[in-house]
């Protein structure tokens, strides 16, 4: 995802807010919106090779960092984002 866009950010939080409100998502999640501006000159010093380390709020941190938007949705879905 590294277009360094907001907008993808808060459009994938918006996806997983609606999951949970269809009760897609099987338990709780933690939304990261607000800490939008922050994290992006963070990641631009990120590499792929990097790894990256998430208390929660880490929807955000993984879609910086390369982890495909449809993987992590399902992730999500199954109650697996905790983890990521």
């Amino acid at each position: 995802m590294h277009e360094w866009d907001i907008e993808p950010l808060m459009a994938f939080e918006s996806e997983v807010a609606e999951a949970f409100k269809a009760k897609q998502v099987k338990g709780p999640v933690h939304l990261s919106g607000g800490n939008e501006y922050p994290l992006i000159p963070i990641f631009k010093s990120i590499h792929r090779e990097d790894w990256v380390f998430s208390t929660y709020r880490n929807h955000y941190h993984a879609l910086l960092h390369g982890i495909p938007r449809d993987w992590l949705m399902a992730e999500i879905k199954a109650w697996r984002s905790m983890n990521i």
